[in-house]
């Protein structure tokens, strides 16, 4: 990829959590991110908007 020290880089799935993280830590009421978006964001969206996550436990 590259040399240590020299640039980052992150998966998908890591950035996520990683968001997810940012934003409960940074919540006064600790919500992850699904709820902090249906709270906070979604009811101030014109129309419908949605998202949504399939979680798979082996």
């Amino acid at each position: 990829m590259w040399p240590p020290g020299t640039a980052v880089g992150y998966h998908a799935t890591t950035f996520g959590w990683l968001v997810d993280q940012l934003v409960r830590r940074s919540d006064p009421n600790k919500r992850g991110l699904g709820q902090f978006y249906r709270e906070e964001i979604l009811p101030h969206m014109p129309g419908t908007v949605t998202f949504e996550a399939a979680v798979s436990v082996c």
